[in-house]
């Protein structure tokens, strides 16, 4: 929720109340007042794009990323519940040629556990520059691979 600091500064006076789901919201059944979501603009009433993302493979700081056989010793850290987790152009999660990453995939049952454990150094995650677009200004995590797709 990287976001979210910057909407409460801009609303002040307004109460933020928040709801994770892992799908969005169908806007004419579902109640609120402003949702944000990672997806491919459908060009519905009222959508806005606030930002274009990309996915890419990113590790700890810490970890060895002297050569492509030192990073690629590490874990693999995944989300089973990520809408489009297949995120290699041919398909196959974790892509081979993109992420050549022989190493078992470790899956956790939702993204901010995946993160936290990227953060605490157990293994590589391929996930959304906008939710990790801090950190890696911080220099807590880092691109061991160019690889980057645009959503």
């Amino acid at each position: 929720m990287p976001r979210l600091p910057g909407i409460r500064k801009a609303l002040p006076d307004t109460s933020v109340a928040v709801t994770v789901l892992e799908d969005a919201p169908n806007l004419s059944r579902d109640l609120f007042d402003l949702s944000l979501f990672m997806s491919q603009p459908t060009g519905d009433c009222g959508e806005t794009v606030i930002a274009e993302d990309q996915i890419f493979g990113f590790v700890h700081r810490a970890l060895p990323r002297t050569s492509i056989s030192t990073v690629t010793s590490v874990s693999i850290l995944s989300c089973t519940t990520t809408p489009g987790r297949k995120t290699g152009p041919c398909g196959v999660f974790p892509c081979p040629a993109c992420f050549p990453i022989s190493r078992e995939v470790l899956d956790t049952p939702n993204y901010s556990i995946a993160l936290a454990e990227a953060l605490a150094g157990a293994g590589i995650l391929i996930g959304h520059h906008l939710l990790v677009e801090d950190s890696i200004r911080r220099g807590d995590l880092v691109r061991p691979f160019p690889q980057t797709w645009r959503l």
